[in-house]
């Protein structure tokens, strides 16, 4: 239900609360997809491409992990 309000109504601090709610139900794909939101409306979130990156650590997916550390 949350996913179809993004939809209709995207907004950059929704898409990070429920990424953030993704992340702690262990929706890893979900919570990807919404960062990639946040990410895109603003590259310089830290916070947001720290979290990317740790899924992207914790997938072995290193080559994508590392650059949004480095940011």
């Amino acid at each position: 239900m949350a996913e179809s309000a993004l939809k209709v109504n995207f907004t950059a601090e929704a898409s990070w609360e429920y990424a953030r709610a993704c992340i702690a139900l262990g929706k890893p794909g979900d919570a990807k997809k919404a960062l990639e939101k946040v990410i895109a409306s603003d590259s310089s979130n830290a916070t947001a491409n720290g979290e990317q990156s740790n899924m992207y650590y914790a997938d072995g997916q290193f080559a994508i992990a590392i650059p949004l550390r480095k940011g």
